[in-house]
């Protein structure tokens, strides 16, 4: 897994205020996988995608990006904010083939959901 993933993920739980436990409760997972995701050392991450964005008020693509930000009462900050980061347009094309490869593996979990 890129770590990438994981350390936004990081961000976006202390955005929020929340400790591993409390994101990994709200995930209905143990303490420990939630943090292999934040380390890197899970994919599992994929599998929990739609209550991870849930959770965190954000977008799929945002896994990818460094231009969300969340507060902590999951209200996006004004356009204008110093924490919006733009990303080049090189980024943003890696950063969509990411995302094309995400929504395979998003479209296969669903297929093969029972």
């Amino acid at each position: 897994m890129n770590t990438s993933i994981g350390s936004r993920l990081k961000s976006f739980r202390k955005q929020k205020g929340f400790t591993q436990e409390q994101a990994a409760e709200q995930l209905y997972i143990s303490q420990s996988t939630y943090a292999r995701i934040e380390t890197g050392r899970s994919n599992s991450w994929a599998i929990h995608l739609p209550k991870i964005t849930a959770l965190f008020n954000i977008k799929p693509e945002d896994l990818f990006t460094d231009e969300h930000e969340i507060s902590k009462d999951g209200n996006d900050p004004p356009a204008d904010s110093k924490n919006i980061v733009p990303i080049s347009e090189i980024k943003k094309n890696q950063y969509e083939e990411e995302i094309e490869k995400l929504k395979q593996i998003i479209d296969y979990l669903v297929k093969a959901k029972p």
